[in-house]
């Protein structure tokens, strides 16, 4: 138990402080509709992003690997960001490019990080409620903490603060668990895996899904960025 509060806790430490992504694009000259115009390219990456990574991750059959290089790419998508020439001419389509390849791998991260944490509570037993309460308890602290520091440096410094950080919830999921999922044998012998996003996309119920995602996500990310 004490691993996954450590992986919740510390994930969720590291995340709010990449909650300033509006602030420093704005700061280096990006407009609102610019702004608008990356998060809704993100937010169709990110549909996507987690249905790719997802199948990846039934595909290896570790939920802990997959975590483990989402948060590793993220990280280093983090280290980037402030380096890029933000001046430049073409610095708009850049940010919405890059920003858009990002998404592609932090998007995942958080449905993954509760996917492992799901899976581990019910073969050891565990609640899992108290230990998402605890990530959420951490994020509010590193909230606070993040306002107060900002206050003394610039807004570029919180991504390497979170590429730093996410390093201890990588170094916790190394050494957790990684369960399983055992497909019946029926499953093993009828499957292929190469029509696996063919079928899915034949599916009705996941179709009407990604359609409600999507029109529910375009103005919770407006939102959030406005």
């Amino acid at each position: 138990m004490l691993n996954l509060m450590g992986v919740q806790g510390f994930f969720w430490f590291a995340w709010a402080f990449a909650n300033y992504q509006t602030v420093y694009l704005q700061n280096n000259g990006m407009t609102s509709s610019d702004i608008g115009v990356l998060n809704a390219v993100c937010s169709v990456v990110g549909i996507f992003a987690s249905a790719t990574w997802g199948m990846i991750s039934d595909k290896i059959n570790s939920i802990k690997k997959t975590f483990i290089i989402v948060l590793t790419l993220s990280a280093v998508t983090f280290v980037i960001m402030p380096l890029l020439p933000a001046q430049a001419k073409y610095a708009t389509i850049m940010f919405i490019v890059y920003c858009a390849l990002a998404t592609f791998v932090r998007n995942p991260v958080g449905t993954l990080l509760d996917n492992l944490t799901v899976r581990n509570c019910a073969v050891q037993g565990l609640n899992y409620g108290p230990i998402r309460a605890f990530g959420s308890f951490m994020f509010t602290i590193s909230s606070t903490l993040c306002t107060m520091m900002l206050a003394h440096m610039s807004v570029k410094w919180t991504f390497w603060i979170t590429a730093i950080l996410v390093i201890i919830p990588i170094m916790f999921v190394v050494y957790g668990n990684d369960p399983k999922f055992i497909k019946p044998a029926n499953a093993k012998n009828n499957s292929n895996n190469s029509n696996d996003m063919k079928l899915l996309f034949k599916n009705y119920y996941y179709v009407t899904f990604l359609i409600f995602t999507a029109v529910l996500y375009i103005p919770l990310s407006t939102e959030g960025a406005f």
